[in-house]
């Protein structure tokens, strides 16, 4: 550095520029390429939680490119919404969650990412058999395991050895709350100490003033709020019985559900039914974050009946 006559303003010189450059040349060649597994973007809780983390990772600008894996069509609309930042990239990768052909195709695109790449899967639905590449799973429960009436006997065993593998094999295991490292260790020993919580964020988009005009159609105050998806260990027949109780004391209370419907839904409908509240039951399937919000913002009372969470 040098000054340049009597003006005192410092003036960079070309070597010193160049010598700049290079680190941050060197900067961009060491900088990791993240790869999401992004195939239940809008997937219940677990899309909410991949949107979320992967915009903030993608505006942060701290990886030399982020790359989605999942649905072409699906992820090319939500990444025209992402931050400059970092560049971004699609590959096609098929198959639900779970799903041998999700399975199968997760070697061979693991042969094709760049040596710098690091593999998130945000949920343990992560390859049996996987080349080499350092991977962080992220676990939100173990439901799965836990919940007796969620799955069959024969699928628990397989999601028992594929939790085990996965986690394992892992570089770094999240849960996102000390209650999920608590039973992920007390379910595998070998991985404590290896386990990180990493608790769910806020949104400032997510705290408004109630507004009625805001929310969904067919939804009126007062209400109670039940947001979930429709499995049995939600448990939503409770809140059903919930409302009963209060229909006494306020007789024009319904119960509002959002979430995405599972089969078990029929069942809760058909509990309210028999309960002679039918026409009680306001079911709202698909939201936009605006109105979601409105929801909390103007309901009565928000319920979480979940039998394990």
């Amino acid at each position: 550095m040098c000054t340049a006559g009597g003006s005192g303003r410092a003036v960079r010189s070309p070597d010193t520029h160049v010598r700049d450059t290079r680190v941050h040349d060197k900067h961009e060649r060491e900088k990791r390429v993240l790869v999401v597994d992004a195939r239940v973007l809008w997937g219940s809780g677990i899309g909410r939680h991949v949107r979320e983390v992967t915009a903030r990772i993608v505006a942060a600008g701290e990886f030399a490119e982020v790359v989605l894996a999942g649905d072409p069509q699906e992820l090319g609309a939500w990444c025209a919404t992402l931050s400059s930042a970092t560049p971004t990239r699609i590959i096609a990768l098929g198959g639900g969650r779970y799903s041998v052909a999700a399975q199968l195709q997760w070697p061979q695109l693991a042969r094709s990412l760049p040596e710098r790449s690091v593999v998130w899967f945000p949920h343990w639905d992560a390859p049996f058999f996987f080349s080499r590449r350092p991977t962080v799973v992220t676990v939100h429960d173990l439901i799965p395991l836990r919940v007796a009436d969620h799955t069959s006997a024969v699928k628990r065993g397989l999601m028992r050895a594929l939790l085990r593998r996965v986690t394992r094999r892992a570089d770094r295991v999240v849960t996102v709350s000390q209650f999920t490292r608590d039973d992920l260790e007390s379910h595998d020993s070998a991985l404590r100490g290896h386990v990180r919580v990493i608790c769910g964020g806020g949104v400032p988009e997510a705290f408004v003033e109630r507004t009625d005009s805001a929310l969904p159609p067919g939804v009126t105050a007062p209400f109670l709020l039940v947001v979930a998806n429709r499995k049995p260990h939600k448990n939503i027949e409770l809140a059903v019985e919930v409302l009963a109780r209060l229909l006494k004391q306020h007789p024009t209370l319904t119960l509002v559900v959002a979430g995405e419907r599972f089969p078990h839904w029929d069942r809760t409908v058909a509990h309210a039914a028999r309960l002679g509240l039918a026409d009680r039951i306001v079911d709202v399937q698909t939201l936009d974050d605006a109105r979601l919000a409105a929801l909390y913002a103007g309901a009565a009372c928000f319920l979480m009946p979940s039998r394990y969470e």
